[in-house]
């Protein structure tokens, strides 16, 4: 549709990922970012896999951050079964367990929150070489909000305008508290990448955006997101309180580190309000996600 800008793409069809057609064909296209990455569900006589799907030429900065997840022995990771370089393409071995997300409603959510916080912790001590990564600072992050706001001023200007008028609010909060040290972080750490294996020790999942960051990001992500669930309605607001009680607890964040969530929460909120824009059947999202901008963050009391 060239007259609004705007490029239909079907059925896994993409021009940067050629090799995601026709594994398309086989499984279920579960996420397709245009042009940049995508996964596909395989379940046949081969096994229940999944085929991460990246840039012809990016797959061995993708298998290095799974590498490094691996060895900090924090969370169960997916097993690499075939990689091919060429192709862009990683399949690897679904995960035992249930997301975090798929607990809601279950009885196993608060020891799973729990276990997902001495993960974490675990997680972010991980003795991680400073070359190893990328390294994402407080700037870095800003940036990131920045390039949401700009995705939405095309289709979605009210909310664009809405999240850019509390920018001041973010640079503000990102300088209250001096920046902790830089640790091995998910940067996309949430609900559905977390699973419980039922046994006490929890998986993680989709680990290319893998970085040095501070640990605060991780954290705050994964509460924001609790809060997301309650706006949403499908978690009860205490209930979502007492998960969040149990992360921070299963954490044990030192001063420093619990300093530096309200402002990483803030950015979440602000890039989570900018997602849900253009997403027609949560844009009444934007605007709770805004009101909660520079607000209490759930689990950090006491």
């Amino acid at each position: 549709m060239p007259d609004v800008g705007v490029l239909l793409q079907h059925a896994g069809a993409d021009r940067r990922l050629p090799a995601l057609g026709g594994l398309a064909d086989q499984g279920q296209l579960v996420v397709h970012r245009p042009e940049r990455r995508a996964v596909v569900h395989l379940d046949d006589a081969e096994g229940d896999r999944y085929a991460k799907v990246v840039r012809p030429g990016r797959l061995q900065g993708l298998l290095a951050a799974g590498a490094l997840a691996e060895a900090s022995g924090a969370f169960i990771t997916p097993r690499l079964l075939d990689a091919d370089a060429d192709a862009g393409v990683a399949v690897s071995a679904a995960l035992p367990g249930r997301s975090l997300f798929e607990l809601l409603d279950s009885p196993r959510l608060i020891p799973a929150m729990s276990a997902a916080g001495e993960a974490l912790a675990r997680f972010h001590a991980t003795d991680v070489a400073e070359a190893s990564l990328a390294h994402h600072t407080a700037a870095d992050e800003v940036t990131v909000v920045n390039q949401w706001i700009a995705h939405c001023r095309t289709f979605a200007p009210a909310a664009a305008a809405a999240a850019e008028s509390h920018l001041d609010t973010l640079m503000v909060a990102m300088v209250r508290e001096p920046a902790t040290h830089r640790a091995l972080a998910h940067r996309d750490c949430y609900d559905k990448q977390l699973l419980d294996s039922g046994d006490g020790r929890c998986g993680m999942v989709d680990l290319d955006t893998l970085a040095l960051a501070e640990p605060s990001l991780d954290l705050a992500n994964v509460l924001v997101h609790l809060e997301l669930r309650v706006a949403q309605g499908v978690l009860d607001r205490d209930r979502a309180q007492d998960a969040a009680a149990a992360l921070v607890a299963g954490y044990h964040p030192d001063a420093a580190v619990r300093g530096r969530v309200p402002a990483y929460a803030t950015a979440s909120r602000l890039r989570l309000a900018c997602l849900y824009a253009l997403r027609p059947g949560w844009r009444h999202l934007t605007s709770d996600l805004l009101d909660r901008v520079a607000a209490r963050t759930w689990g950090l009391d006491g």
